[in-house]
């Protein structure tokens, strides 16, 4: 019995440093080897010249990548970057691991703890008995098990191996949670684990602040704990202790940064009034409960991809934990569902398209529920080999989530938004003014390529709906010195009226939209004179075209590679680009089909425009490039005849 015991106890050891070996392999083989959509190339730029990112400013993701970038392992910053992420992801996935070996322990007196308290003279139920006798290998297992549903869920994989927020707020998520688990295994006093989630919230907030999702559900889980009495609120007052000033330490980053002036410095916030606007996120607020149509939709979402998530397995793994940790384990399943309430309540009313990241602390809760469900089945399983069948079966559920998710997960030869940045500016000729707001597309992406690996430095970038901020007029100057020397009196105007909008009071939206244009208009003429503007297609196709944008009377556009150029003449202009040089992935989504249809739409107008000069030869050459790199794709009849 001895020996069987020692041989249970290594295996609970190795096994998990087994798994998290596999789990790790995978992750590295799904990295992304470059920049992604939406914020990547931003956020990595950010962490390479410390500068300040977009709104809440992310000073802790900043400075720790910063840090991380000192080690010498890549070549590449955007890919050691991305590796970081993998790191960050497994740290996460291993402090909840111990989060759910809490709640599944096994002895006794923690199954007590974890528990709601006995009254008086209440005997133990058969379950409770039944919970004292355990087999030691399969200790580990249903915690195990639930770490690896949500490591293979796929908005939690897709989080390791590219650069985003997302992967520290997962490390510090499960930070928190690990030290709020720590606090109620055991009767005795928790004063240092209050203490550790007081300055693990610190980092959290520092980090993103939807971890205000957790307060809800820690406050009940403290007075739960700790009571109402005077020793409860001197605990609280000691934990703000620790929080405010570590808090406050981490933030005094962006103003002191921000004043060295960065190359990116968004929101410039060196001022009390900056800083609060960028710590708070002023500028996406108009999004947060906009629409109860929108908040629906995105219920409905939710709901529906939560199966797929984790999948059917794990889903239906959690729901049985849920109802079973019902009577078992009452005051931590009421802590998950505040959680869980919460997360979903403030996920759903934010109108925004890349929302599944918002519901990852829901996926965390619901592994808290697969881990109990396996636990509550595994107690009420007799004989070792009908166990062991029960335990085969969870392992096949797991494999399954992980064959199902890699697929989608795999971005380990996602080159296309490299390839679109590098191409796209590669196409402009020296010291070219491009306007845009393709921010997920081509404007993130260009910050790293351009400010961290120098690529296309002289092309200047300039988002158009940027342009709607007074701060981003100081990083123009910063980064593009000539770029608003002639148009100086257009952007006090338009800051002026600017001004009453940004601080919340009453404005005149008629002048300010007014000015806007005006600006916008300016800013083409200004710079036509020194040298080539160009316009992105979104922009032509939209606001232009609506008569939302103006360009500069006598002003034409007309299709050049991947944009359209402002010129002043009907004579043909011709075009070195000819050839598509973009690896797609062989299976899209929303952001690489949108691209697609961004350079497609794009060769195709620019091939038109060959014809209608008679330039047949080139037309033709085009449209060769679009066949075979768009295979299916509608041409004009025109360009099918050539």
């Amino acid at each position: 019995m001895a020996a069987f015991r020692v041989k249970s106890f290594q295996a609970n050891r190795i096994l998990p440093v087994a798994v998290f070996l596999f789990v790790a392999v995978l992750y590295l083989l799904t990295m992304a080897p470059s920049v992604v959509e939406i914020d990547s190339g931003e956020l990595a730029a950010v962490q390479s010249v410390l500068g300040i990112a977009h709104p809440t400013g992310y000073p802790l993701f900043t400075v720790l990548g910063s840090a991380f970038l000192k080690i010498p392992i890549f070549a590449s910053k955007i890919a050691q970057l991305n590796l970081l992420s993998v790191v960050w992801c497994l740290t996460g996935l291993f402090f909840i691991f111990k989060c759910l070996k809490i709640l599944t322990q096994e002895d006794s007196q923690s199954s007590r703890t974890l528990s709601v308290p006995a009254s008086k003279g209440k005997k133990k139920t058969p379950a409770t008995v039944d919970r004292n006798r355990r087999h030691g290998l399969l200790d580990g297992i249903p915690a195990l098990a639930g770490t690896l549903f949500l490591g293979f869920s796929l908005t939690f994989w897709k989080q390791s191996g590219t650069v985003e927020v997302y992967s520290l707020h997962i490390f510090l998520a499960g930070l928190i949670l690990y030290f709020m688990m720590r606090t109620v295994r055991t009767e005795k006093p928790a004063t240092a684990d209050w203490f550790a989630v007081a300055a693990a919230l610190a980092l959290g907030f520092s980090n993103h602040m939807t971890t205000l999702l957790i307060l809800p559900g820690l406050a009940y889980l403290f007075f739960r704990r700790e009571g109402f009495r005077s020793h409860a609120w001197k605990t609280i007052l000691l934990m703000l202790g620790i929080f405010v000033p570590l808090w406050c330490l981490i933030q005094l980053y962006l103003p002191v940064r921000a004043a060295q002036g960065p190359i990116l410095n968004w929101g410039n916030p060196v001022t009390w009034e900056n800083w609060m606007r960028h710590i708070l996120g002023k500028q996406y607020r108009v999004w947060l409960f906009s629409s109860s149509d929108a908040a629906i939709e995105n219920l409905r979402t939710f709901l529906d991809t939560l199966p797929g998530e984790l999948t059917w397995p794990g889903f239906a793994l959690g729901i049985l934990g849920f109802f079973s940790a019902l009577g078992r384990l009452r005051g931590i399943t009421l802590f998950l569902i505040i959680t869980f309430v919460f997360t979903v309540i403030y996920a759903v009313n934010y109108d925004i398209h890349d929302i599944e990241t918002y519901f990852l602390l829901a996926y965390i809760v619901f592994a808290f529920w697969i881990a109990s469900g396996i636990r509550w089945g595994l107690d009420r399983i007799r004989g070792k080999t009908s166990r062991i069948l029960a335990v085969s079966l969870v392992a096949a559920g797991i494999g399954f989530a992980a064959v199902r998710h890699f697929p989608e997960a795999d971005r380990s030869d996602l080159h296309v938004f490299e390839d679109y940045a590098k191409q796209a500016l590669g196409s402009l000729p020296e010291d070219a003014v491009l306007i845009s707001y393709q921010w997920d597309y081509l404007i993130s992406p260009a910050y790293y390529f351009q400010f961290v690996e120098n690529y296309r430095r002289d092309v200047a970038i300039v988002d158009k709906e940027l342009l709607r901020r007074s701060w981003y007029f100081d990083q123009l100057r910063s980064g593009y010195p000539v770029l608003l020397e002639d148009v100086e009196p257009e952007v006090e105007s338009f800051l002026e009226a600017l001004a009453p909008f940004e601080r919340g009071k009453r404005y005149d939206a008629r002048l300010l939209e007014a000015r806007y244009r005006n600006l916008i208009a300016r800013l083409i003429e200004a710079n036509m004179t020194r040298g080539d503007v160009f316009i992105a297609p979104e922009l032509v196709q939209a606001e232009i075209r609506r008569g939302d944008v103006h360009l500069p009377q006598g002003v034409r556009l007309i299709p050049d590679a991947f944009f359209f150029r402002a010129v002043r003449t009907d004579a043909y202009i011709p075009s070195e680009v000819t050839e598509i040089r973009i690896r797609f992935p062989s299976k899209g989504n929303h952001y690489t089909n949108t691209l697609r249809n961004f350079v497609s739409n794009a060769f195709t107008w620019r091939a038109l425009y060959e014809l209608q000069h008679s330039k047949t030869e080139k037309a033709r050459l085009l449209t060769h490039q679009l066949t075979e790199h768009f295979p299916g794709l509608q041409l004009p009849p025109v360009l099918r005849s050539l």
